[in-house]
């Protein structure tokens, strides 16, 4: 789990996780973590303790799931495809087409075994 030693880091990570965990808090946590992602200047107790217990959910959560850390696997996979297609398109018919295509095709693969597992 991630220390959540100060306020911008924390900011940071909440806005990360709560797209992806928006929905399993509470109505009241929602709001409140979007409170406390968006503003600069919250601090009563009950919007501290509704994001602390929010917060904890959110790491566990991804803990468990990891969909944040896979969204983030899968992005930087599909932009290194991407940069990889646009130098194919760059060489033209030059010989190393072929090896860049394998790559290409090699990347994709993988993307694919993981979703699959």
């Amino acid at each position: 789990m991630v220390s959540m030693s100060n306020t911008a880091e924390k900011k940071l990570i909440l806005s990360r996780l709560l797209p992806f965990y928006r929905e399993l808090l509470t109505e009241n946590q929602q709001r409140m973590v979007s409170l406390f992602a968006d503003e600069d200047h919250v601090s009563r107790q009950s919007v501290h303790d509704a994001i602390t217990k929010a917060e904890k959910q959110m790491t566990d959560f991804e803990s468990k799931l990891r969909l944040c850390e896979q969204y983030e696997e899968t992005s930087t996979i599909l932009t290194l495809c991407s940069e990889r297609l646009a130098m194919i398109l760059s060489l033209a018919l030059q010989d190393s087409v072929q090896e860049e295509i394998a790559k290409v095709k090699r990347m994709i693969d993988d993307l694919r075994n993981k979703e699959d597992s």
